[in-house]
């Protein structure tokens, strides 16, 4: 089993759980959220509690490279997965500029998501 802990984040609830569920049986531990707002409030109460943020792109009220940039804010070090349905969102230079480490498109590919994340935690 991992002690790896993961941030999942989506405003699409039944995606953020199933997400959560996917992982957790490949022996994480994951807290999902369903808007950025609370995800920060999340990490802000346990700073050193996450070792990976999973995140959708289009959410209401704060975007994931929103969330990411305050994310990098409270811990620089936060790797990141940002998802999305738009192929247009990020390129290379947004992705470094925004310390993203893999984009993943929707719908995500679960052996893609568990191949990034399991090389991120590694």
């Amino acid at each position: 089993m991992s002690n790896k802990n993961i941030l999942v984040v989506d405003d699409e609830a039944l995606l953020a759980t199933f997400i959560k569920d996917f992982l957790e049986c490949h022996g994480y531990s994951v807290v999902a959220c369903n808007d950025g707002e609370q995800a920060l409030k999340q990490l802000e109460s346990n700073l050193d509690g996450f070792d990976l943020l999973i995140t959708d792109q289009s959410m209401p009220g704060m975007t994931g490279v929103e969330l990411i940039k305050k994310v990098t804010e409270l811990k620089q070090d936060m790797p990141v997965v940002l998802c999305s349905g738009y192929d247009d969102v990020v390129d290379e230079g947004g992705m470094n500029k925004n310390n993203i480490s893999f984009y993943l498109q929707k719908p995500v590919d679960n052996s893609q998501l568990l191949k990034h994340v399991e090389q991120l935690l590694a």
